[in-house]
């Protein structure tokens, strides 16, 4: 029981109340949501991506199976959603909206802090690493996802994948980082190859920002997150798929790729977040069920409280 308090007081509370500071502004000031989620899309996340892949330093044999891990769990997590919402005899675009919950993983603004504060500076690596592979999977199935969510046409979806700037982001620093071309030299390497100094620094600055106001964002969307009862078993079913099912696909495609230590814990907590504040802002860009995205968003992120918890006692 102390573990859990533990967890929950020192890893989730300081995530949570920044995300309640965003509320509380949202509150005061009526912030704009869809703006938020505009400039998340097109400027902070691609300027994370590209950081995060470009400065990855970790070998291309755990490199491969990292994002092979993130791409059968997120694939697993897809199908599950398609059988219950069939299951549950949804309409299309809520079909849609489930799925691209489930799939969609909060690997950035929740799991990057999370995984530092629960396993330490190491961990937040490769935190970011899963994020990038989650990242690809955001780019590609979640905005087909979103985009089917309004009805649009299976063409139009997979082209909209192609004007979003993260997949972009994504390949470049994959370029970069098989290169041997950092955003800024490291210390242990610093004759190491790197980027022009301006440009280096307007990623890292943006990079930087990226977490906080992903946060600010998260607690935007809960302070506006209503749902009637109607709905709200579909949601709490999206919502146990990523808690509860989640887990035990992450540890089965652990023990199958034969990943383990501080790669298998966090590999394993980061499939097993809540579902992502991109959901929401994709759902917006893309005008899909929004509502029911926000709805699971906030049933998931109060849930994981207690499953995060309980979860890092388990594989910590």
């Amino acid at each position: 029981m102390s573990e859990l308090l533990t967890t929950m007081i020192n890893v989730i509370a300081p995530i949570l109340l920044i995300a309640a500071f965003g509320a509380y502004l949202n509150r005061r000031f009526k912030l704009e949501r869809r703006t938020l989620s505009t400039v998340l899309i097109y400027l902070f996340i691609p300027a994370l991506v590209l950081e995060g892949m470009t400065n990855a330093r970790v070998g291309n044999d755990q490199l491969i199976r990292m994002m092979l891990f993130i791409f059968m769990g997120c694939a697993s997590l897809a199908l599950v959603g398609w059988l219950i919402a069939k299951a549950m005899r949804l309409d299309f675009m809520t079909t849609n909206a489930f799925i691209l919950c489930v799939l969609m993983i909060n690997a950035a603004n929740y799991g990057i802090p999370f995984n530092r504060f629960a396993f330490g500076q190491s961990a937040e690596q490769l935190a970011v690493v899963y994020y990038i592979a989650s990242a690809v999977v955001s780019n590609t199935l979640g905005v087909y996802f979103a985009s089917r969510g309004n009805s649009t046409s299976a063409r139009s979806a997979m082209m909209n994948i192609f004007k979003l700037p993260m997949l972009y982001a994504m390949v470049i620093g994959l370029i970069l980082n098989q290169a041997g071309i950092f955003i800024y030299a490291p210390a242990d390497m610093p004759n190491a190859p790197a980027l022009p100094l301006p440009i280096a620094r307007i990623i890292d600055v943006v990079s930087d920002a990226t977490v906080p106001m992903m946060l600010v964002l998260l607690g935007v969307i809960l302070s506006e997150s209503h749902f009637t009862f109607k709905r709200i078993m579909p949601m709490l079913a999206a919502s146990g798929v990523k808690l509860v099912i989640a887990p035990l696909i992450a540890i089965f495609i652990m023990a199958l790729l034969g990943i383990d230590g501080l790669t298998r814990q966090v590999g394993i907590v980061q499939l097993s977040m809540p579902v992502a504040v991109l959901t929401s802002a994709l759902a917006s860009e893309f005008d899909g069920d929004a509502e029911f995205v926000a709805g699971v968003i906030l049933i998931s992120t109060l849930g994981s409280i207690i499953s995060l918890s309980v979860l890092v006692t388990l594989v910590g």
